[in-house]
């Protein structure tokens, strides 16, 4: 495990603001939870720490190594071999 860190974490789309300067830290093997209603950015915070999307500002670490690294080329989402998790599921 790693420890997880958020600085000033921002995510935006278009005029609305999802996440605002959220700043986080989980050290390693702590147990921690996003709580909140819906609409307040948990997805939004989850997404950008697996770097399925990026920050409008802010970093994120996992260890000493940022997630968004800016420099890195970026693949698109369907050439990254991700799943949705659906594939498990037996077919009908």
């Amino acid at each position: 495990m790693a420890e997880l860190g958020l600085s000033r974490l921002t995510k935006h789309f278009g005029e609305t603001t999802a996440v605002d300067a959220l700043d986080l830290a989980v050290k390693d093997r702590e147990f921690m939870t996003l709580l909140g209603p819906s609409g307040s950015g948990k997805t939004t915070v989850l997404r950008m720490i697996a770097g399925y999307i990026e920050p409008t500002a802010g970093k994120v670490r996992v260890g000493s190594r940022e997630v968004q690294d800016r420099n890195k080329p970026r693949w698109p989402f369907a050439r990254r071999r991700l799943s949705s998790g659906r594939r498990w599921m037996p077919r009908r």
